[in-house]
Protein backbone atom coordinates (compact mmCIF):
# COMPACT_ATOMS: atom_id res chain seq x y z
CA UNK A 1 0.00 0.00 0.00
CA UNK A 2 2.94 2.33 0.39
CA UNK A 3 4.14 2.24 -2.90
CA UNK A 4 0.68 3.09 -4.52
CA UNK A 5 0.92 6.61 -3.70
CA UNK A 6 4.46 7.34 -4.86
CA UNK A 7 3.49 5.13 -8.20
CA UNK A 8 0.14 6.80 -8.84
CA UNK A 9 1.90 10.41 -8.24
CA UNK A 10 4.87 9.31 -10.75
CA UNK A 11 2.21 8.22 -13.61
CA UNK A 12 -0.08 11.49 -12.60
CA UNK A 13 3.26 13.52 -13.27
CA UNK A 14 4.10 11.93 -16.82
CA UNK A 15 -0.02 12.55 -17.70
CA UNK A 16 0.69 16.35 -16.87
CA UNK A 17 3.85 16.68 -18.42
CA UNK A 18 2.16 16.26 -21.84
CA UNK A 19 -0.71 18.31 -21.36
CA UNK A 20 -0.47 21.85 -23.29
CA UNK A 21 -1.32 24.95 -21.18
CA UNK A 22 -4.60 26.45 -23.26
CA UNK A 23 -5.23 29.04 -20.77
CA UNK A 24 -7.98 32.17 -22.01
CA UNK A 25 -8.44 33.47 -18.74
CA UNK A 26 -6.63 34.63 -15.72
CA UNK A 27 -3.84 31.97 -14.16
CA UNK A 28 -3.73 31.20 -10.42
CA UNK A 29 -1.04 29.41 -9.32
CA UNK A 30 -0.02 31.67 -6.66
CA UNK A 31 -3.07 30.84 -5.18
CA UNK A 32 -2.79 27.56 -5.36
CA UNK A 33 0.59 26.93 -4.44
CA UNK A 34 -0.38 28.87 -1.33
CA UNK A 35 -3.24 26.13 -0.75
CA UNK A 36 -1.14 23.17 -1.42
CA UNK A 37 1.71 24.62 1.28
CA UNK A 38 -1.60 25.39 3.73
CA UNK A 39 -2.82 22.02 3.31
CA UNK A 40 0.47 20.58 3.39
CA UNK A 41 1.58 21.78 6.75
CA UNK A 42 -1.37 20.65 8.01
CA UNK A 43 -1.18 17.35 6.72
CA UNK A 44 1.96 16.90 8.55
CA UNK A 45 0.31 18.12 11.68
CA UNK A 46 -2.39 15.80 11.37
CA UNK A 47 -0.38 12.88 10.25
CA UNK A 48 1.76 13.05 13.64
CA UNK A 49 -1.37 13.48 16.09
CA UNK A 50 -2.25 10.41 14.29
CA UNK A 51 0.41 8.19 14.93
CA UNK A 52 0.77 9.75 18.35
CA UNK A 53 -2.56 8.01 19.27
CA UNK A 54 -2.16 5.03 21.65
CA UNK A 55 -3.04 1.72 21.16
CA UNK A 56 -5.27 1.43 24.07
CA UNK A 57 -6.07 -2.25 24.65
CA UNK A 58 -4.60 -6.00 25.56
CA UNK A 59 -6.51 -7.77 22.75
CA UNK A 60 -4.07 -8.94 19.82
CA UNK A 61 -6.60 -8.53 17.55
CA UNK A 62 -7.65 -5.16 18.67
CA UNK A 63 -4.22 -3.93 18.82
CA UNK A 64 -3.99 -4.94 14.78
CA UNK A 65 -7.16 -3.62 13.76
CA UNK A 66 -6.15 -0.29 15.65
CA UNK A 67 -2.39 -0.36 14.48
CA UNK A 68 -3.86 -0.24 10.67
CA UNK A 69 -6.81 1.60 11.10
CA UNK A 70 -4.48 4.44 12.27
CA UNK A 71 -1.92 3.86 9.35
CA UNK A 72 -5.04 4.79 6.95
CA UNK A 73 -6.08 7.55 8.41
CA UNK A 74 -2.86 8.90 8.14
CA UNK A 75 -2.14 7.86 4.73
CA UNK A 76 -5.61 9.53 3.71
CA UNK A 77 -4.29 12.85 5.55
CA UNK A 78 -0.87 12.67 3.93
CA UNK A 79 -2.37 11.44 0.63
CA UNK A 80 -4.60 14.90 0.13
CA UNK A 81 -1.74 17.63 -0.53
CA UNK A 82 -0.96 15.74 -3.92
CA UNK A 83 -4.37 15.46 -4.71
CA UNK A 84 -5.30 18.84 -4.34
CA UNK A 85 -1.98 19.67 -6.26
CA UNK A 86 -3.39 17.87 -9.20
CA UNK A 87 -6.59 19.74 -8.85
CA UNK A 88 -4.52 22.63 -8.65
CA UNK A 89 -2.65 22.15 -11.50
CA UNK A 90 -5.67 22.42 -14.22
CA UNK A 91 -6.47 25.94 -12.73
CA UNK A 92 -3.02 27.34 -12.18
CA UNK A 93 -1.03 25.32 -14.76
CA UNK A 94 1.82 25.05 -13.11
CA UNK A 95 3.66 21.87 -12.75
CA UNK A 96 4.65 23.58 -9.51
CA UNK A 97 1.48 23.37 -7.60
CA UNK A 98 1.46 19.29 -8.33
CA UNK A 99 4.88 18.77 -7.24
CA UNK A 100 4.44 20.90 -4.09
CA UNK A 101 1.61 18.65 -3.25
CA UNK A 102 3.58 15.83 -4.01
CA UNK A 103 6.66 16.78 -2.13
CA UNK A 104 4.46 17.35 1.31
CA UNK A 105 2.78 13.74 0.67
CA UNK A 106 6.44 12.27 0.31
CA UNK A 107 7.11 14.02 3.86
CA UNK A 108 3.98 12.02 5.68
CA UNK A 109 4.57 8.98 3.92
CA UNK A 110 7.89 8.65 5.22
CA UNK A 111 6.71 9.79 8.48
CA UNK A 112 3.88 7.27 8.85
CA UNK A 113 6.08 4.24 6.57
CA UNK A 114 5.50 1.13 8.84
CA UNK A 115 9.37 0.68 9.49
CA UNK A 116 10.73 -2.16 11.79
CA UNK A 117 11.92 0.49 13.99
CA UNK A 118 8.30 2.60 14.00
CA UNK A 119 6.94 -1.09 15.01
CA UNK A 120 9.89 -1.43 17.93
CA UNK A 121 8.78 1.96 18.90
CA UNK A 122 5.41 1.51 19.11
CA UNK A 123 5.71 -1.85 20.59
CA UNK A 124 8.24 -0.50 23.63
CA UNK A 125 5.58 2.24 24.58
CA UNK A 126 2.94 -0.44 24.22
CA UNK A 127 4.79 -2.43 27.14
CA UNK A 128 5.74 0.52 28.73
CA UNK A 129 2.44 2.77 28.92
CA UNK A 130 0.28 -0.42 29.24
CA UNK A 131 2.18 -3.17 30.23
CA UNK A 132 1.39 -5.33 27.47
CA UNK A 133 2.51 -8.53 26.54
CA UNK A 134 0.77 -8.27 23.09
CA UNK A 135 3.61 -8.79 20.22
CA UNK A 136 2.25 -5.97 17.88
CA UNK A 137 4.57 -7.52 14.62
CA UNK A 138 3.00 -11.13 15.61
CA UNK A 139 -0.93 -8.93 15.71
CA UNK A 140 0.31 -7.58 12.77
CA UNK A 141 0.71 -10.53 10.37
CA UNK A 142 -2.97 -11.63 11.44
CA UNK A 143 -4.94 -12.19 8.26
CA UNK A 144 -6.84 -8.64 7.75
CA UNK A 145 -10.27 -11.08 7.65
CA UNK A 146 -9.78 -11.91 11.19
CA UNK A 147 -9.60 -8.49 12.21
CA UNK A 148 -13.14 -6.97 14.40
CA UNK A 149 -14.47 -4.28 12.62
CA UNK A 150 -13.94 -0.63 14.30
CA UNK A 151 -16.07 0.79 15.80
CA UNK A 152 -17.23 4.30 15.27
CA UNK A 153 -17.11 7.12 18.10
Amino acid sequence: MTLVGPTSWFLFLIILLFLKKSRVGPSHEVLWVIIVVVLGVASLVGVSIVRRQLLRTTDSLEIASGYVSRYFLAWAIGESPALIGFVGFFDGEQLAVYLTGVAFALVTFALNAPTRARIESEQAKLRRDQHSSVNLLDALLIPSDQLPPRRSR
